[in-house]
């Protein structure tokens, strides 16, 4: 479903872009949403993973450390939300994926300092709610997305007349138009109007890779652009300090991105040597934070 999701997103996104003029009308919306996801898909690709919580849990990672610009943040906020939610599952019912994309999109919302309504937040939860009541009644899942997306496509044609500037342009709301195209795929993958694309396999004859070094000390990166903010707020302590413990998926610092702010987690037990970012300083992605030490 999710390798469906990204090569919709892949072959539409020039026509996203098309539509991007809210918050900046900078026309990258739909790349950033399609390289957002292919994150998700190449990691996919590397791992077996052979359950819902699995899958979700692998593609939420991916998202977040791949995660590009303000669209590529909030689809990354979504699918960390479903994973919390599906955690530990090896399958879902309608009921149970309907919650999580409800939690997901509360994920989205908390995340965002201020929320603009007529984006891809309206659109993903008009969708998630519309999914949650439709479940309520049903067990049928094909159903429950069906309905998902007949209520994130009414909403998506609605974002004109909530967003001045939409309106104005004459166009729907380009992260919402990315979103509908995602569970449109994932839809379609059910019920085989969309196939599901063939990854091609590794060489027969090709040697084993060597692993590398093991060292020591490893490095939390920056998993987008942003500003790193090592405490919650400017009279609060910081997350953490070098040689404290931490807990893998407690949250180290924050990265602000477009008004957003995202959680940076720890990505396993480990002891925090050092920090490598000053607060407020801004961070390219791939920038080491953090050095540590697995416990």
């Amino acid at each position: 479903m999710l390798l469906c999701a990204n090569a919709a997103l892949e072959e539409n996104k020039q026509k996203i872009n098309e539509l991007n003029v809210f918050p900046v009308p900078d026309g990258d919306t739909g790349t950033n949403m399609s390289l957002t996801m292919n994150s998700a898909a190449i990691e996919l690709g590397r791992k077996q993973t052979d359950t819902v919580g699995a899958v979700a849990d692998c593609a939420a990672s991916a998202l977040l450390r791949g995660a590009r610009g303000n669209s590529g943040v909030i689809l990354s906020l979504l699918f960390r939300g479903i994973a919390k939610s599906l955690k530990g599952r090896e399958t879902a019912t309608a009921a149970e994926f309907a919650a999580a994309v409800s939690a997901g999109v509360d994920a989205a919302y908390k995340a965002v300092m201020k929320p603009a309504e007529g984006t891809i937040l309206t659109v993903s939860r008009l969708g998630a709610q519309a999914a949650v009541a439709f479940a309520k009644d049903s067990t049928d899942f094909e159903g429950m997305l069906d309905a998902l997306l007949a209520a994130a496509r009414e909403a998506l044609a609605d974002t004109q007349n909530i967003n001045p500037v939409l309106r104005r342009a004459g166009v729907v709301d380009a992260g919402g138009e990315g979103f509908v195209l995602v569970m449109d795929a994932m839809l379609g993958y059910l019920q085989g109007r969309t196939a599901a694309p063939v990854t091609a396999a590794a060489p027969a004859a090709a040697a084993a890779p060597v692993p590398a070094p093991q060292s020591s000390s490893s490095s939390i990166d920056a998993p987008l652009v942003g500003t790193f903010y090592a405490a919650p707020a400017p009279d609060q302590a910081p997350f953490v300090l070098p040689g404290d413990r931490v807990s893998k998926g407690q949250t180290v610092c924050l990265i602000e991105a477009m008004k957003m702010m995202s959680e940076v987690p720890a990505p396993c037990d480990c002891v925090i040597e050092s920090v490598c970012k000053s607060n407020g300083e801004l961070v390219a992605f791939g920038e080491p934070l953090f050095r540590y030490r697995p416990c």
